[in-house]
């Protein structure tokens, strides 16, 4: 006995839930608590045999999941069993111990209880091993055979009562869960809050009541083929789920309701630190939710949960995400509002009734200044982006098309890309060559933002200085009027929009409370969707976090076919607000897998020569934006302003290397249409110019360098996906984006097949389901461009 192993040794015992255990029982317990699985399958089976032959007089009872047991006969017959098995095994201790060679101790089979009270086993004889001592197995199987019945029926027999209480804290806990919710909706989330944390504690002591039950027989519950006891199994990894999910709900409601609750204009850093800090605790639960629901087999429940189970266990993962990525946002935000020291951000309104490439032209422009998550400095130019003009250091030309109203470039032309993040920065880099100050990123927005803060804060009250009360509704016009007074007017007609911004400012904390401040999210979400408002950081990770969340206005990468029309007004005053835009694309597929595109731009101009400001004519460079190394075909409907109207940059001004691929453009010469690459994509630009009341319709047509790539599906997975039959297959796609800050466009997509082609007519799936199919179209749809749009 002294090299025998300290866990082998027969007579280590210690104390477990009120007896006396040894420690071969702990390691069954322990073995099947990592799971079943590994249990050889002739083992378990044995074991469950045992166990139904001892519970096998149990009676159901009729409203639990437990049985209820009469054990007397049953208990008897064991008894008389486990007699004969203990005399045996000492007849073999005592052989064994006198050496003799073909008594060595065999496996030993479960007794098997017949009705009558009769019980058998097997020996099976086993090989001698050399220097094998058996006799520190027996103790511990005779306890085994012993203290298992005695201990399950122990239990039984209270786990009616058990499971009364268990069932009366989980109602509980589900009617405080209910009411919860009811209070969420109502954004009353401080009182849900507290709901959850009572639902909470009802779910933490329904666990103690189940942590009265023996682990080591909650495991062999497991093992057997009843529903109910294997649900008796699975008990307490679904109340502890269930305890889980309600402090989820607690921890979300806290911190919702710390900035619903919170005084917003004086201790906004402390409620978004009590915001961030009840986040962490929720997305560090979801993840424990998450790896739960992961150890409850959906087999043990009944048929009426086992589908909404799956599915909750799916959106928990989800959910697991979600939270992180949100709370983690909140950090960004954070941060980037100078919860670690100043932070300084260039804000610039982009009028989109004048287009420009990312959004509108820039006419007005204000410096803020974020510490500790407050707003502590706002500086706005009273004549504007044109207030930079004095300060500018370098000498720089303008991209050839704005030659038409001036080859020098300047700030408020900054703004030529799509692309935001190359915008935005060519944007900082003018203000700091400007006299301006470095600026930590640059945030972008049109007229519509402006309007979604004043409908919720209502009318500003601006008569002391201008005379003027303004409202969502004249927001605008009455902006526009200020704006474009004359130097005899005033030389600081862009000075309303600080007054506006200060009253915005001031006043916007007292307005917020649950409604507004959720109404006030939701309008901002769809904004940012829009691309109304666009955001850049020169802090990576912030820049990382606006990329992944597509708030920086990029232009997208994507394997599929690309599109996006690109309008900047020169010269064309405000005409934009009433040009009417149709976009319609359509791809045809030749039997070779081949693509060819043809895209026609139908611009309507609805306004009136009798308008100001916007009754002129639209001046228009356009550019179309397609998958990179397409070849032109053919163009048409372009009208190009007179050569005379340009004008030549100064010899020593400096070319500027972000140009460079505009400069080396290429020229179709049958329509004058430049051609060149940039953001990884292919360009094709050129001019329109459109009246009041007339339409001009552009067409492109271009080959793209990539073909449809046919695969045989002849074989493995995709053989089986498409009936078992060979069959060619592969995937056509199209994403189209929108300009930043753009309205009042329509797109109209369809993808036909060659009569030709190898392809069936009739997709084997298709994205969105909703888009109709004729003939051999894959798809014809339509939308309006509010957001990027995906058809595949």
């Amino acid at each position: 006995m002294q090299n025998t192993p300290e866990r082998l040794r027969p007579y280590n015992l210690y104390n477990r839930d009120g007896f006396r255990a040894s420690r071969f029982v702990v390691d069954l317990n322990q073995a099947m608590n990592q799971g079943r699985a590994k249990l050889a399958a002739p083992k378990r089976e044995q074991m469950a045999d045992y166990l139904q032959g001892f519970l096998a007089g149990a009676e159901k009872k009729e409203s639990g999941v437990f049985p209820r047991i009469n054990p007397s006969d049953k208990i008897a017959s064991a008894f008389r069993a486990l007699a004969g098995i203990s005399g045996r095994l000492k007849e073999r201790f005592k052989k064994s111990r006198q050496g003799s060679p073909d008594l060595s101790l065999a496996p030993l089979e479960p007794v098997i209880i017949d009705d009558a009270g009769a019980e058998t086993e097997t020996f099976v004889a086993a090989e001698p091993e050399k220097n094998r001592n058996p006799a520190f197995l027996i103790f511990p199987l005779v306890l085994l055979i012993l203290i298992l019945p005695l201990k399950t029926y122990s239990y039984y027999r209270s786990l009616v009562e058990i499971r009364d209480r268990v069932f009366e804290d989980s109602k509980l806990a589900l009617n405080q869960i209910g009411a919860a919710g009811a209070s969420a909706a109502k954004s009353d989330f401080n009182q849900a809050g507290e709901k959850f944390g009572s639902a909470v504690k009802q779910l933490e002591q329904a666990q103690d009541e189940t942590r009265s039950i023996n682990e080591l027989l909650l495991s062999l519950a497991g093992l057997l083929p009843g529903r109910e006891t294997r649900l008796a199994a699975a008990g307490p990894a679904i109340l502890e789920a269930a305890e889980l999910s309600a402090s989820i709900g607690r921890e979300i409601s806290l911190a919702v309701g710390s900035l619903l609750s919170a005084d917003l204009k004086n201790d906004l850093p402390a409620a978004i630190a009590g915001f961030i800090d009840h986040g962490r605790e929720a997305a560090g639960r979801s993840e424990d939710l998450d790896a739960k629901l992961k150890e409850i087999d959906p087999a043990a429940l009944p048929d009426r949960y086992r589908d909404k189970f799956i599915l909750l266990r799916e959106k928990s993962r989800l959910l697991s995400g979600g939270l992180a990525e949100l709370f983690e946002l909140a950090e960004r935000i954070n941060s980037a509002a100078g919860a670690a020291g100043l932070k300084r951000y260039l804000f610039v309104f982009q009028n989109n009734t004048e287009a420009r490439a990312s959004g509108g032209f820039i006419g007005s422009i204000a410096l803020l200044d974020f510490e500790n998550g407050r707003l502590k400095n706002v500086e706005v130019p009273g004549g504007g982006s044109y207030d930079t003009e004095a300060g500018l250091r370098e000498k720089v030309i303008a991209p050839a098309p704005l030659w038409l109203l001036n080859p020098l470039w300047h700030l408020w032309d900054a703004n030529w890309w799509p692309d935001w993040p190359r915008s935005a920065a060519k944007i900082a880099w003018f203000y700091e060559k400007s006299d301006g100050p470095t600026v930590d990123g640059v945030i972008a927005v049109t007229p519509q933002v402006l309007e979604q803060l004043l409908a919720v804060i209502g009318p500003v009250d601006l008569t002391a200085d201008y005379g003027v009360i303004i409202d969502k509704d004249n927001f605008l016009p009455v902006l526009q009027d200020f704006a474009e007074q004359k130097p005899g007017v005033t030389t600081k007609p862009k000075k309303i929009i600080g007054a506006l911004l200060e009253k915005i400012i001031a006043t916007l904390p007292g307005k917020l409370d649950r409604q507004t401040i959720i109404g006030l999210l939701d309008g901002l979400d769809d904004l940012l969707d829009q691309k109304q408002i666009l955001l850049y950081f020169k802090d990576q990770p912030l820049a990382a976090e606006a990329a992944r969340l597509g708030l920086d206005g990029r232009v997208k990468d994507t394997e599929g076919d690309y599109l996006m029309a690109v309008n900047s007004n020169i010269g064309g005053g405000k005409s934009d607000k009433h040009i009417r835009q149709t976009i319609t694309h359509r791809a045809e597929i030749g039997a070779a897998g081949e693509i060819i595109d043809t895209v026609t731009i139908k611009r309507e101009h609805t306004g009136d020569r009798s308008q100001e400001f916007s009754g002129v004519r639209n001046v228009d460079w356009l550019r179309l934006y397609v998958p990179f190394g397409s070849t032109l075909i053919s163009a048409s409907g372009f009208v190009p302003p007179d050569k005379k109207y340009f004008s030549e940059p100064e010899p020593d001004w400096l070319p500027d290397t972000d140009l460079a691929n505009e400069r080396a453009a290429q020229t179709d010469q049958g329509s004058g249409t430049k051609i060149y690459d940039e953001s990884g994509k292919t360009v094709f630009a050129n001019w329109s110019m459109i009246d009041p009341g007339q339409t001009a319709v552009i067409t492109f047509k271009y080959r793209l360098r990539q073909r449809l790539k046919i695969d045989r599906g002849d074989t493995g997975f995709a053989a089986g996906l498409l009936g078992g039959r060979e069959k060619d297959y592969s995937a056509y796609s199209l994403l189209v984006q929108k300009q930043p800050g753009s309205s009042d466009s329509t797109v109209v997509t369809s993808a036909v097949l060659a009569a030709d082609s190898p392809f069936s007519s009739v997709p084997a799936w298709r994205y969105p389901a909703g888009a109709a199919a004729f003939a051999r179209d894959l798809w014809n749809a339509s939308a309006v461009l509010d957001t990027d749009k995906y058809w595949a």
